[in-house]
């Protein structure tokens, strides 16, 4: 009888094991899920500042003081990036009423490296 009473103990032990294994197994999943579906992303927001580039433009220079229609001139623009690197760097000139750019329009020189 004694034997079967000890066996009994250990199958008793053995199921409170896992119980207690499962409550803990349990407890951990739910502190975890909790952690990252409301603490960890407002951490995240409010810790990191978000780091942009900052295009400024240094210098413009006009050839002439005055532009003619018809005549030419040329027009340079110094550019540089004052925040974080940036995929594409575009500097953008308009002409409102120029209608086409055939042989009107040449850039002789930029260092725009892709």
């Amino acid at each position: 009888m004694n034997f079967d009473y000890s066996k009994r103990s250990n199958n008793i032990r053995r199921v409170n094991n896992t119980i207690v294994l499962i409550v803990i197994a349990a407890i951990s999943l739910i502190i975890y899920y909790s952690l990252t579906i409301l603490y960890i992303p407002q951490l995240y927001n409010s810790s990191s500042s978000e780091v942009k580039s900052q295009p400024v433009i240094t210098e413009a220079k006009l050839s002439d003081s005055k532009v003619v229609l018809g005549k030419r001139f040329n027009l340079t623009i110094t550019t540089s990036n004052n925040g974080d690197t940036a995929d594409m760097q575009v500097v953008s000139l308009s002409f409102p009423n120029l209608t086409s750019i055939d042989s009107i329009v040449k850039i002789y020189d930029y260092n725009f490296t892709q």
